[in-house]
C-alpha cells in the first residue's frame, strides 16, 4: 500500500461527512436542474453565505457540483442519485450512514468494553431515527428490485 493510499484511507471520513452534510441542508434539493450562486442557496436554507461556499467548494472537488463562474449546478450523477425527487434517490442510505457516525466514533470505547455503542432495538424508540432507518431500508429494497 502506497503512502497516498494509506491517508486517504484514513481520512475518508472528511469527503463522507461532506457529502452527509450536503444531503442533510437539502443543498442538492435546492440546486435541482437550475444554476445557482451560494448566495442565493445560503438564502434559500437558511444557512450562513459563506459556510455554504465552503461546502459547495469541496463538493466541486468531489464531482457532486460543478462550479462555473459564480454558479453552482449539478452533474448527472449528483442530480440522479442525490435529489429527492428522483427515483433513485440515495439520500435516505446516506442520511442514515449520518445517523450511525456516533456509534463509530465510539469504536474504540466498544472494543474495549465489548459493549454495544447503542441499544439492539433496530432504531424503534426515537421516531426520527425510526423513519430515517426506513428511508435507508426503502432504498435498498429498491436497489435489490431493480438489479
Amino acid at each position: 500500500m502506497e503512502f497516498s493510499e494509506l491517508t486517504r484511507l484514513a481520512s475518508g471520513h472528511v469527503e463522507a461527512r461532506i457529502v452527509q452534510g450536503a444531503v442533510q441542508l437539502g443543498i442538492f434539493d435546492a440546486i435541482g436542474s437550475d444554476s445557482k450562486c451560494s448566495r442565493t442557496l445560503a438564502t434559500e436554507l437558511d444557512l450562513d453565505p459563506r459556510a455554504t461556499e465552503l461546502i459547495l467548494n469541496p463538493l466541486t472537488a468531489l464531482e457532486l457540483v460543478e462550479k462555473n463562474g459564480a454558479l453552482f449546478s449539478l452533474p448527472p450523477v449528483a442530480a440522479k442519485y442525490l435529489v429527492r425527487t428522483s427515483p433513485h434517490y440515495l439520500g435516505g442510505m446516506i442520511l442514515f450512514d449520518a445517523s450511525l457516525w456516533n456509534c463509530w466514533e465510539s469504536l474504540a470505547n466498544a472494543v474495549r468494553s465489548g459493549k454495544p455503542v447503542r441499544a439492539t432495538n433496530m432504531y424503534q424508540d426515537n421516531p426520527t431515527e425510526t423513519k430515517t432507518f426506513i428511508y435507508a431500508i426503502d432504498y435498498l429494497f429498491i436497489v435489490c428490485c431493480d438489479a
